[in-house]
C-alpha cells in the first residue's frame, strides 16, 4: 500500500517512447524501485497495466500490448480513461489518481454512454456552394498546375 501511495503520489510526464502497445511515463522524481518484483512470473496482462520495467520507468499498456508479462504491476488506468491517455501529447504532465471498482464502472457507463450519442451529434458536411455562406473560407480546389512538365523538374 505504501508503494501504490508513493506511486500516485507522484507527477507523471508522458514519453517521446509511446506507440499502440504502450506509453512510457517518466515520473518527475525519477525511476520507480522494481527489485522485489522483477523474480515474478509472466501471467496475463490487459489493456491499461502499468508495468515496472526493470529501468524503474512505468509503462501503460494500449490497445496492442503483449498477452503476458512478466514485469511488476502497479496498478491499472481504468479502461474509460484509456481513449483519454492515447490522445495525451508527449510531454504533458499527467496524475493518476486511485479509484474503486464502483468509480470505474461507472466512468465506463458515461463513456458507454458519449459513445452512444455520438452519432447523433454528428453534421452533414456541406459540399454544395450554394449552401455555403462564406466560400472564402473553404478550400474548394487544392494542387491545381498549369500541367507544364518544366514545374516538376
Amino acid at each position: 500500500a505504501d508503494a501504490l501511495t508513493h506511486f500516485v503520489s507522484r507527477p507523471f510526464r508522458v514519453s517521446r517512447l509511446r506507440d499502440r502497445m504502450g506509453i512510457r511515463l517518466e515520473p518527475e522524481a525519477g525511476p520507480l524501485p522494481a527489485e522485489a518484483g522483477l523474480r515474478i512470473l509472466s501471467d496475463a496482462v490487459c489493456p491499461g497495466d502499468i508495468q515496472i520495467g526493470g529501468d524503474g520507468m512505468p509503462t501503460v499498456l494500449m490497445a496492442d500490448h503483449q498477452p503476458t508479462g512478466g514485469y511488476p504491476r502497479i496498478g491499472t488506468v481504468i479502461g474509460a480513461d484509456l481513449p483519454a491517455l492515447a490522445q495525451v501529447p508527449t510531454g504533458a504532465e499527467i496524475a493518476l489518481v486511485p479509484t474503486d471498482i464502483d468509480e470505474a464502472v461507472a466512468a465506463r457507463a458515461r463513456l458507454a454512454a458519449e459513445l452512444e450519442a455520438l452519432p447523433r451529434r454528428l453534421e452533414p458536411l456541406l459540399r454544395d456552394p450554394a449552401d455555403m455562406p462564406d466560400l472564402l473560407s473553404y478550400n474548394l480546389i487544392d494542387g491545381v498546375t498549369n500541367g507544364d512538365t518544366d514545374e516538376l523538374d
